[in-house]
Protein backbone atom coordinates (compact mmCIF):
# COMPACT_ATOMS: atom_id res chain seq x y z
CA UNK A 1 0.00 0.00 0.00
CA UNK A 2 2.76 2.46 0.88
CA UNK A 3 4.69 1.60 -2.31
CA UNK A 4 1.55 2.27 -4.34
CA UNK A 5 1.11 5.62 -2.60
CA UNK A 6 4.69 6.69 -3.37
CA UNK A 7 4.45 5.48 -6.97
CA UNK A 8 1.30 7.51 -7.52
CA UNK A 9 2.36 10.74 -5.85
CA UNK A 10 6.07 11.18 -5.25
CA UNK A 11 7.91 9.76 -8.27
CA UNK A 12 5.57 10.64 -11.16
CA UNK A 13 7.86 13.27 -12.70
CA UNK A 14 10.96 11.10 -12.37
CA UNK A 15 9.23 8.12 -14.02
CA UNK A 16 8.35 10.14 -17.13
CA UNK A 17 11.25 12.58 -17.48
CA UNK A 18 13.43 11.51 -20.44
CA UNK A 19 16.35 13.68 -19.18
CA UNK A 20 17.26 15.04 -22.64
CA UNK A 21 19.74 17.47 -21.11
CA UNK A 22 21.98 14.54 -20.11
CA UNK A 23 21.87 12.74 -23.47
CA UNK A 24 23.95 15.22 -25.48
CA UNK A 25 26.03 17.48 -23.29
CA UNK A 26 27.38 20.40 -25.35
CA UNK A 27 29.59 21.62 -22.50
CA UNK A 28 31.52 18.34 -22.28
CA UNK A 29 31.93 18.20 -26.07
CA UNK A 30 33.18 21.79 -26.14
CA UNK A 31 35.63 21.29 -23.27
CA UNK A 32 36.91 18.04 -24.79
CA UNK A 33 37.75 19.89 -28.02
CA UNK A 34 39.20 23.03 -26.43
CA UNK A 35 41.31 21.77 -23.51
CA UNK A 36 44.51 19.75 -23.59
CA UNK A 37 44.08 16.13 -22.46
CA UNK A 38 45.44 16.67 -18.92
CA UNK A 39 43.22 19.71 -18.25
CA UNK A 40 40.22 17.94 -19.74
CA UNK A 41 40.75 14.98 -17.40
CA UNK A 42 40.93 17.37 -14.43
CA UNK A 43 37.73 19.04 -15.61
CA UNK A 44 36.01 15.69 -16.03
CA UNK A 45 37.10 14.64 -12.52
CA UNK A 46 35.67 17.84 -11.02
CA UNK A 47 32.47 17.43 -13.02
CA UNK A 48 32.07 13.84 -11.79
CA UNK A 49 32.66 14.98 -8.21
CA UNK A 50 30.05 17.72 -8.63
CA UNK A 51 27.57 15.26 -10.15
CA UNK A 52 28.11 12.91 -7.22
CA UNK A 53 27.46 15.70 -4.71
CA UNK A 54 24.30 16.79 -6.52
CA UNK A 55 23.11 13.19 -6.71
CA UNK A 56 23.74 12.68 -2.99
CA UNK A 57 21.92 15.94 -2.18
CA UNK A 58 18.78 14.79 -3.99
CA UNK A 59 19.05 11.26 -2.56
CA UNK A 60 19.30 12.69 0.96
CA UNK A 61 16.42 15.08 0.31
CA UNK A 62 14.31 12.19 -1.03
CA UNK A 63 15.05 10.01 2.00
CA UNK A 64 14.06 12.81 4.38
CA UNK A 65 10.86 13.42 2.42
CA UNK A 66 9.97 9.73 2.43
CA UNK A 67 10.60 9.50 6.19
CA UNK A 68 8.36 12.48 6.76
CA UNK A 69 5.60 11.09 4.55
CA UNK A 70 5.73 7.63 6.14
CA UNK A 71 5.75 9.17 9.61
CA UNK A 72 2.67 11.21 8.76
CA UNK A 73 0.93 8.13 7.33
CA UNK A 74 1.54 6.12 10.49
CA UNK A 75 0.45 8.93 12.78
CA UNK A 76 -2.78 9.78 10.94
CA UNK A 77 -5.88 9.56 13.07
CA UNK A 78 -8.66 7.50 11.59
Amino acid sequence: MIDEFFNKSFFEQEKHDPLPYLADCELIDFVRKELPQKEYMEFEELLNQFAGEVSYYWFDKGVKTMRSMVSELFHMKE
